[in-house]
């Protein structure tokens, strides 16, 4: 479902208060009990860094719990979840209702960022040691994403998204290979989808993913939508530390 103007403008509204430096800084969830000392969590973490931090929820009841924890908390009847995806109740890795909530992921990150601002997204079960958006923005990258080393897989755990038109172009051939729905199970996933996009439309390949995180460099690839978009890519481990050394 397409947002309206007059929603457009409330959510543009709203995120505005939490844009450092032309980005927000946001994790996606419901607000289930297994989540609630993660979301606490992952709250003081970035408070204790002076990062303001938001909640986008994913369900109403969800929203009015999150605020009634001290978060900043924003809710959108047009990115929410069904009945079927059994919203605030406990969703089992792998199953339909985990993938359904997993799924909005990629459609919130691009409605940030087609309200004109840039993201750092964060899964609910992180929490930061530093602040990672100095390292993030050295690797002068349209989009960074960690990854989950030595595999060959994208990790969306982690993503920093350049607010520009590659970006947003990026964020909505995801949002659509997601819709596609030709997988099941685990390959269902927003990373898996990401991953197999960019093998797909930008030649990007296991060796050179590898290759460019033992070296901390940016990859330069050519997709089906532009001619250029700089991805940087890390492991998560770099992230406790904000550190580009591994150990």
């Amino acid at each position: 479902m397409e947002l309206s103007a007059a929603e457009r403008t409330r959510l543009a509204t709203f995120l505005r208060a939490f844009v450092v430096n032309g980005t927000v800084t946001l994790t996606v969830t419901d607000s289930t009990s297994d989540f609630s000392l993660l979301l606490d969590n992952w709250a003081c973490s970035l408070r204790r860094l002076s990062i303001p931090g938001l909640v986008w929820a994913l369900d109403e009841s969800a929203h009015a719990a999150i605020q009634a924890r001290g978060h900043a908390s924003v809710f959108s009847a047009n990115l929410s979840l069904s009945r079927r995806a059994r919203p605030n109740a406990y969703k089992a890795p792998g199953g339909d209702a985990y993938m359904q909530t997993v799924s909005l992921k990629p459609r919130v990150m691009l409605t940030v960022l087609q309200l004109g601002v840039g993201l750092l997204y964060l899964d609910v079960d992180l929490a930061l040691n530093v602040d990672p958006r100095p390292v993030l923005r050295r690797h002068a990258a349209d989009v960074v994403c960690a990854v989950n080393y030595p595999q060959a897989m994208l990790n969306t755990g982690v993503l920093f998204f350049e607010s520009n038109w590659r970006s947003r172009a990026l964020a909505s051939a995801w949002v659509a290979q997601v819709r596609l729905g030709r997988c099941s199970g685990w390959q269902c996933g927003d990373q898996e989808h990401l991953t197999t996009l960019l093998q797909r439309e930008c030649a990007m390949s296991a060796s050179s993913l590898t290759h460019a995180v033992d070296r901390a460099q940016t990859l330069r690839l050519r997709c089906g939508w532009t001619q250029r978009l700089l991805l940087g890519v890390a492991p998560p481990l770099l992230f406790a530390t904000g550190s580009p050394q591994s150990n």
